[in-house]
């Protein structure tokens, strides 16, 4: 995904960008192109995240 090679800073403004709503009509997603994106996007950030915090040695349980 183009959005998830962006710094993550970027991320938002990016997904901002993408239709709220499929335009293809044989998504099988569930939801529009945006709230998929994000989705994803949140999921990624938060195991960046980590991986930082695991580097640093300052993980939280």
């Amino acid at each position: 995904m183009a959005i998830a090679q962006q710094p993550r800073a970027d991320w938002g403004e990016a997904s901002e960008k993408l239709p709220e709503i499929c335009p293809n009509t044989d998504c099988t997603g569930g939801k529009g192109c945006r709230e998929r994106v994000r989705d994803y996007l949140r999921t990624q950030y938060r195991m960046q995240s980590r991986r930082d915090a695991n580097r640093r040695g300052t993980v939280r349980t």
